[in-house]
């Protein structure tokens, strides 16, 4: 992008919101002509269409639907910077926000965040809710009852509109199944006639009607196996102790096999069959794009952004702390202890 002028960038977003060019054109104060050469310049840098016509409007191609988020937080940042704006100081701001997150258990990262946040922003109001995956969470977000919402199981309605932004931050993976540490069937391997014949759980600390189908069921279905026989759990501690007497299979991320194998030391976990096409979803960031005029928002998502770019790190230095222990998924991680209370406290919201 480092032939991209600013203006381009402006040109695109504008398009996107009005679906255009006359419209665009007046709102820039440019020629019509000028926004068909600019685009033509964009998609030649860029090295994709970006927008593609369809009638009488303009629907954004994949890349474009990824990128687009990221380009109006740019437009906005320099028409800031346009007016001079003073610097955003998070010492001094008394802003209420509202994060909404996927039930993050195992993941100490939004504990940490919101630490951080309080750290940085003592007179900040951060609320935290817990995201239905549903399209709840994009009527919070357009009506403004939420901020922000991350998770890796929200997915944009198609056509969602200009109005909405989206940022792939992270990446969330099922890699192990946690099961009775005497299970009287499974030892320290899974293989997948075992995974499909046992009984399962699944966690869902916010149940809510039209969420998306299980992403691991998903995942047996397209390869043409049957969906798991699976009862729902509404607590992690439940599950927790309910896996310790009962033969049933909890599939989870890394992270989450090591938070459960913290708090029920009778549970044991193991790495799910390899080359089955385990679901490694991509954790979005999505916000209203009226946020993007707020310097408070837009620190916000820039900390956020931060911390979960440093996640594989602190994830590297804990597995390198569990291998050198000879326990891995069961070495000790203080701040780790209170997660099952803390996460149960971002349910209730």
């Amino acid at each position: 992008m480092k032939n991209t002028d600013i203006r381009q960038l402006a040109m695109l977003c504008t398009l996107v919101e009005c679906q255009s060019p006359a419209e665009t054109a007046r709102r820039l104060d440019i020629t019509p002509s000028a926004v068909s050469q600019s685009l033509t310049r964009l998609r030649d840098i860029m090295g994709d269409p970006m927008v593609i016509r369809e009638g009488n409007s303009y629907r954004l191609t994949p890349f474009g639907e990824q990128a687009i988020g990221n380009l109006k937080e740019i437009v906005t940042l320099w028409q800031t910077l346009d007016q001079k704006e003073p610097p955003f100081a998070p010492g001094d701001s008394d802003a209420h926000l509202v994060l909404a997150c996927h039930d993050a258990f195992g993941e100490g990262i939004m504990l940490d965040f919101y630490r951080t946040v309080l750290d940085e922003a003592s007179f900040i109001s951060l609320d935290l809710h817990t995201c239905a995956n549903t399209q709840q969470d994009i009527a919070a977000l357009r009506d403004g009852s939420v901020d922000l919402a991350v998770s890796p199981f929200l997915e944009l309605p198609q056509r969602a509109g200009s109005d909405l932004c989206s940022e792939t931050i992270a990446s969330f993976e099922i890699t192990h199944c946690c099961v009775s540490a005497s299970h009287p069937r499974i030892r320290r391997s899974l293989s997948m006639a075992q995974y499909l014949a046992e009984s399962h759980f699944r966690v869902d600390v916010a149940p809510a009607g039209g969420a998306a189908a299980d992403p691991i069921d998903a995942a047996l279905l397209a390869r043409g196996l049957a969906a798991r026989n699976c009862s729902t759990l509404n607590s992690w501690q439940l599950c927790a102790d309910l896996l310790e007497r009962t033969g049933r299979l909890m599939s989870v991320s890394q992270a989450q096999a090591r938070a459960l194998t913290r708090a029920n030391p009778r549970i044991k976990a193991v790495l799910l069959p390899p080359g089955q096409g385990w679901p490694c979803l991509p954790v979005q960031m999505i916000w209203h794009e009226r946020t993007n005029r707020s310097a408070a928002h837009r620190w916000l998502r820039s900390r956020l952004r931060e911390f979960y770019l440093a996640e594989p790190a602190r994830e590297q230095d804990v597995a390198a702390n569990e291998s050198a222990q000879r326990a891995p998924l069961a070495a000790p991680r203080p701040r780790v202890r209170s997660h099952l209370s803390k996460i149960a406290l971002v349910a209730s919201r």
